[in-house]
């Protein structure tokens, strides 16, 4: 009997091991690790073209994997733009531009060392099998055989090396040469990963997010060992909530751009709208369509509720002091009713159900002696954040909206 009984559980034990089974792995998906706002830059400010020359583009990553995907844009272009060679490659350690020597791998796309990307299109890489780390340098190199007028691209997030001679640079391990002021035709990499828990954090801003304080909050998370989160800051000068700005340069409408600059992003969990300042002067200063606070506000509330509706969550900065920031041409932007407007935003995202959070600039940023002011050691210009100013941004984001 005794034996009878071991035997039956003996195999009751088997059928359990059989039905369980060894731990599934997690299945491997892509997360964007980096990214940016692809703007115009035909129009406003920007460089000559890039002609037979290598570009290295070092940026930092923000999730782990195993491999990864690289996105290019001509989103803005009015012509076919040619990347005759592209190459991925870890940073050497104590460089600023150097890659590890015999470490670059060919980006291929569609199995080809080149890549024609259509006007107004983006192209995506094939996978590249290569272990990446959150918080390491990275270079994507690429080389422009033709001569074509830099159309898309972004001034921050990444810094972009041009080659000190002519030619296909793209395995060197040094380019030697001067550091150019636009990252053309890069916008998103997608990193390969099983962590189930990896995702990318978005935030949609102007130019008090298209600088240094996103990168700097992604080492905060990564500081504390929140290292599978990416933070990536779809931002850009000068950028408006429901219009298009005056320039090209000042990228589309955030109502325009929402859809594929925030759901265009893979693994997003949550966004940060951090943008309205350029809706308050813009119309002052160039004469350009103006609205009530109250239109707005709707527009801020149609975001919210088009992010829940795809599972995000989302958050909001209050809109900080702008008296005494001088536009080009005009002179001072502030007027009091602009001070109005800006208060009475400011009462709406404290105070609204619409949002999943906020962080409050202004008690720790405004001038204690003229509340339409930031303190002079928060700013360069009296809208634009200084160095302390970018910290203090970067440290008043609650680390609680990651851990969720």
């Amino acid at each position: 009997m005794k034996k009878t009984v071991l035997t039956l559980c003996l195999v009751l034990a088997m059928l359990l091991v059989h039905v369980a089974g060894p731990a599934a792995s997690a299945e491997a998906r892509q997360v964007t690790a980096w990214g940016n706002y692809c703007t115009n830059y035909t129009f406003f400010y920007m460089p000559s073209s890039f002609d037979n020359q290598t570009l290295r583009a070092v940026l930092t990553l923000g999730i782990s994997g195993s491999g990864l995907t690289i996105e290019f844009s001509n989103k803005h272009g009015a012509e076919p733009v040619v990347l005759d060679h592209v190459s991925f490659a870890p940073v050497a350690e104590g460089t600023q531009s150097d890659i590890v020597p015999d470490s670059a791998q060919d980006v291929l796309f569609s199995g080809e060392t080149y890549v024609s990307i259509p006007a107004g299109e983006t192209v995506i890489s094939d996978v590249i099998t290569v272990p990446v780390q959150a918080g390491g340098q990275y270079a994507v190199s690429y080389y422009i055989a033709g001569q074509y007028q830099t159309s898309s691209g972004n001034a921050f997030n990444a810094v972009v090396y041009t080659a000190g001679e002519n030619g296909d640079h793209v395995a060197d391990a040094e380019v030697n040469g001067e550091i150019a002021a636009v990252v053309p035709y890069l916008r998103s990499i997608r990193v390969i990963t099983e962590d189930e828990a990896a995702k990318a954090f978005v935030i949609v801003g102007d130019s008090t997010s298209s600088n240094a304080w996103p990168g700097m909050l992604q080492a905060r998370l990564e500081e504390v060992g929140l290292d599978n989160i990416s933070v990536i800051p779809r931002a850009v000068s000068g950028n408006r909530l429901m219009v298009d700005a005056e320039s090209p340069f000042f990228g589309e409408g955030a109502v325009n751009r929402f859809d594929e600059d925030v759901y265009g992003t893979d693994g997003v969990f949550a966004v940060l709208i951090k943008i309205g300042v350029n809706d308050l002067f813009h119309p002052v200063t160039s004469g350009t369509e103006a609205f009530t606070v109250e239109e707005m506000i709707a527009a801020e509330e149609a975001l919210a509720e088009s992010a829940h509706a795809h599972g995000l969550k989302v958050y909001m900065m209050t809109i900080t002091p702008f008296n005494g920031y001088e536009s080009r041409g005009y002179g001072n932007v502030w007027t009091e009713d602009l001070e109005q407007m800006r208060l009475a935003w400011n009462d709406w995202i404290r105070t609204t159900d619409c949002i999943d959070g906020y962080v409050d600039l202004c008690p720790g940023m405004t001038d204690p002696a003229d509340a339409t002011m930031l303190l002079d050691k928060y700013t360069v210009d009296h809208l634009h954040p200084s160095d302390l100013g970018l910290a203090f941004i970067t440290n008043a984001v609650p680390l609680e909206w990651f851990v969720k």
